[in-house]
């Protein structure tokens, strides 16, 4: 997607629950960078449309999986690519500071309710707990990263 965009990659961060590429630009283009981010996201959409329309019994834990990732990296929290794509199409409006307090906001708005739901699917199932460390992880980085936001 960068090259479609004739961007250059000048950075390349690797860390164990993903990946931050920073890329060279003379100039901001929001738009370009709102399809950057949600290209991750429509790729997952993606394989799970082909999942679905191919009917192999062994890839539905494969259409399972991107379905997921694919709805989670849409939800519009600061660290996620749905919050970095609404924070680029909010700086089209309003300034970096200004669009940054509104992702953390709009952020905050989403993970509540989700860490909520976490702490209910926690105690109803007695034992699942990945929608809770899952909000209260993004929770944690929103509060000491808010430059991710």
């Amino acid at each position: 997607m960068l090259r479609l965009q004739k961007r250059r990659v000048c950075g390349l961060r690797l860390t164990i629950f993903g990946a931050q590429i920073r890329a060279h630009t003379a100039q901001s283009h929001y738009s370009k960078d709102a399809a950057l981010f949600l290209a991750g996201p429509a790729a997952n959409l993606l394989a799970l449309v082909v999942c679905s329309i191919l009917p192999v019994p062994a890839l539905a834990m494969f259409r399972t999986a991107n379905a997921l990732l694919g709805f989670v990296n849409l939800l519009p929290v600061g660290p996620l690519d749905g919050g970095q794509a609404l924070f680029c199409l909010l700086q089209m409006h309003f300034s970096a500071r200004r669009a940054r307090q509104i992702v953390q906001v709009v952020s905050f708005v989403v993970l509540l309710p989700l860490a909520a739901a976490g702490f209910l699917l926690l105690f109803r199932s007695r034992w699942n707990f990945t929608l809770l460390v899952m909000a209260v992880y993004l929770l944690f980085l929103l509060l000491l990263k808010p430059d991710r936001a």
